[in-house]
């Protein structure tokens, strides 16, 4: 999808940075189990966009990247590291958190979880606990699609 849009947007004359903001569909035959995702494109954003943060962290803690036509893998200590994030995690729950409470609530989930790099969330964008709906964002990263994926729904499943 990325190629597509970057070809499209440099015959219109674009030369910088651009983001596509999609909404991703995971779906998960079995827990535990291969995590298919499905990506749909709602909109086109020639600025750095959300993911960015989730980029640039997964940038600074691979030690090895191998790149191929279709994708770049983010390898740490030989282990390949995958990620899924959001930046609009809303919860009722939050409304009656303090972020010092809320980091205590998904302390077990932090980064390095274990002690193994790439595996865990880090968090975002908690100045949005101030809102009148409050809202952060995080990453959770894995060492398989499925473990980033059970890392994101494990922290949504306790707030």
């Amino acid at each position: 999808m990325g190629r597509k849009v970057g070809k499209f947007l440099r015959s219109k004359g674009v030369m910088e940075r651009f983001a596509i903001d999609t909404v991703v569909r995971p779906s998960q035959a079995e827990p535990g189990g291969e995590v298919e995702l499905t990506p749909f494109a709602i909109e086109i954003n020639v600025r750095w966009g959300g993911t960015t943060a989730a980029n640039e962290i997964l940038r600074r803690l691979a030690i090895e990247v191998q790149k191929d036509e279709k994708q770049a893998t983010y390898f740490v200590e030989g282990q390949p590291i995958f990620y899924t994030s959001t930046d609009n995690c809303k919860s009722p729950r939050l409304a009656s958190m303090t972020v010092d409470e809320l980091m205590e609530e998904v302390s077990e989930f932090l980064h390095p979880v274990g002690g193994v790099v790439g595996r865990g969330i880090v968090m975002h964008m908690l100045g949005g606990m101030t809102l009148d709906t409050p809202k952060f964002g995080f990453m959770a990263y894995g060492h398989s699609r499925s473990e980033a994926h059970d890392f994101y729904v494990r922290v949504m499943e306790k707030l």
